[in-house]
């Protein structure tokens, strides 16, 4: 983050309802904050409409928000039990395609899932079918 300070002025944005309101929408979520990141509540107005359940890097150095699908998740973490951001960590490739992803979150915690594995948990495996599916 310190070679990349306008990058620490962006909001990570958890979007659990968008709902519409006349002259824009409301977003309700929680938001990313801190040098040690915990989760606190969002609820505001905005001018786009944006999708639930994904995360969404935004701020007014932005034109417009960025999904950040299959690159970031959050999840219950199956290791501590709290709400964690799990950013891809790591990926394994073979004959062009992607058969383990590796999520890790800011606590350090990783989930990985590989395409044969019924027990993958939900953010490697929600990653690894968006990338399994990217032509």
């Amino acid at each position: 983050m310190e070679s990349l300070p306008w990058l620490a002025r962006l909001h990570w944005d958890l979007i659990e309802h968008c709902g519409y309101i006349g002259a824009g929408y409301r977003l309700q979520g929680r938001r990313l904050r801190g040098s040690h990141p915990e989760w606190e509540p969002l609820d505001e107005e905005y001018h786009a409409q944006l999708a639930p359940h994904r995360i969404y890097l935004r701020g007014s150095l932005l034109a417009a928000s960025i999904d950040l699908t299959p690159v970031a998740s959050v999840n219950i973490c199956d290791v501590c039990g709290q709400r964690e951001l799990f950013l891809i960590n790591k990926a394994k490739v073979s004959c062009g395609q992607v058969t383990q992803l590796t999520l890790r979150s800011d606590k350090d915690h990783e989930v990985a899932g590989t395409a044969g594995e019924h027990r993958a948990s939900a953010p490697a495996a929600r990653a690894e079918i968006v990338w399994r599916n990217r032509k």
